[in-house]
């Protein structure tokens, strides 16, 4: 992080601290004001970054059988006969990654394309649009 930071004051280095600092300053609302353009054109319920990541786990998915289970359960398998339970009711997966990160796993994924569910519906709310908003409001 540090190295990516002195990339970006490289040619203001030299200046006078007060200087040094006014320059920072402005380049850090620049950059927030880029940040809430781009928010603001999004007209998905979704961040970018999320709807991204939602597409690449969906590619993974598609290796994955998916058997019906009773209710909201269901079971995917692997080609190597590995098996993972999903519950979409509780937001469950037997590998652990959708109850930690908040995102569809590839398991979770390949249920959702299996009932022709949409993805974005079972997002964690904190990888909203609107909760990005938010939090840019006051910059």
């Amino acid at each position: 992080m540090s190295e990516r930071f002195n990339s970006w004051i490289k040619e203001d280095r030299d200046k006078p601290i007060l200087t040094l600092f006014e320059t920072i300053r402005r380049k850090v609302i620049v950059r927030f004001t880029d940040k809430w353009v781009e928010i603001k054109k999004l007209s998905d319920t979704i961040t970018s970054y999320t709807r991204d990541r939602l597409n690449e786990t969906k590619k993974e998915a598609r290796k994955l059988k998916v058997i019906q289970g009773r209710g909201e359960f269901h079971e995917t398998t692997d080609n190597f006969y590995r098996t993972w339970i999903v519950n979409i009711g509780e937001k469950t997966c037997d590998c652990g990654e959708w109850q930690i990160s908040g995102y569809p796993c590839m398991h979770v994924m390949a249920v959702m394309a299996y009932n022709r569910q949409c993805a974005h519906d079972f997002v964690h709310w904190y990888y909203s649009r609107k909760l990005s908003k938010t939090l840019t409001v006051g910059i």
